[in-house]
């Protein structure tokens, strides 16, 4: 195969990573939503108030698209009360030290400055 065929096809896929990371982790609400997360799953009225000033359509958006990631979960309860909640999934908890070492790393630039 020739080498900017080659070439190419590596930038597509690479094209195609960063289109995804940004999708998740490009805006602030997704990242505020996994924030709240990772101190442990939260019903959606408790993420609106940790959230505020987020609207009820905004946040119910970013937990579908967080959701078709698969970086979180719903949980409905089997208690009989319709009560949902959102948690991390296993991916989720995976990216949590990539986050830790990406506000490290923010962190340190504004001391720079």
């Amino acid at each position: 195969m020739p080498d900017h065929i080659e070439r190419d096809m590596e930038l597509e896929v690479v094209n195609r990573t960063i289109d995804t990371y940004l999708s998740i982790f490009g805006n602030r609400w997704n990242l505020l939503i996994l924030y709240e997360l990772f101190n442990g799953p939260k019903r959606f009225n408790e993420l609106k108030r940790a959230l505020d000033p987020i609207s009820q359509t905004v946040l119910a958006r970013h937990l579908r698209s967080l959701l078709s990631y698969r970086v979180i979960m719903r949980v409905e309860s089997d208690s009989g009360t319709n009560a949902v909640t959102y948690a991390l999934s296993e991916i989720g908890y995976k990216v949590t030290p990539a986050m830790i070492d990406t506000y490290r790393w923010i962190s340190g630039l504004e001391q720079v400055r």
